[in-house]
């Protein structure tokens, strides 16, 4: 149903499904598509930062810009420190990727995603046994 429509959301919408199926080329080019209707609108930014997170460009990266310059420009959220933690794991700058998740968790401590990223950050600092014990009495 999400395919007939033409607007900026509809598409956004088209690009986490994508890539959630694995389908980063056509991903790719509905962000182009978005790019195309206006390249500087918040969704065509943060659909171009998770289409470059997860592609297999070299441009991690720029996807870790996009981010922190979502963040600078609407203030900090839990979700966007979390996009950035996991582009942090995926820039291998694991330390970074804990500092993140530990803000998210301090902005919302019950967000699945977020407490998900921590146990994987955790488990690439060696402390996943400190995190599990932590968010079983939390």
């Amino acid at each position: 149903a999400v395919s007939r429509f033409e607007g900026l959301e509809a598409r956004a919408s088209k690009v986490f499904t994508l890539i959630k199926m694995n389908k980063r080329k056509l991903a790719m080019a509905e962000v182009k598509k978005m790019n195309q209707i206006d390249e500087d609108a918040t969704l065509s930014q943060l659909s171009n930062a998770l289409v470059t997170a997860f592609a297999a460009t070299g441009k991690v990266k720029d996807a870790l810009y996009i981010y922190s310059e979502m963040a600078d420009k609407y203030g900090r959220t839990a979700d966007l420190e979390m996009h950035q933690a996991v582009v942090s794991v995926l820039t291998q700058d694991y330390a970074t990727a804990e500092e993140l998740l530990e803000a998210a968790l301090e902005r919302d401590n019950k967000d699945a995603d977020v407490l998900i990223n921590s146990l994987v950050a955790a488990q690439y600092n060696d402390k996943d046994d400190e995190v599990r014990f932590e968010f079983i009495f939390k």
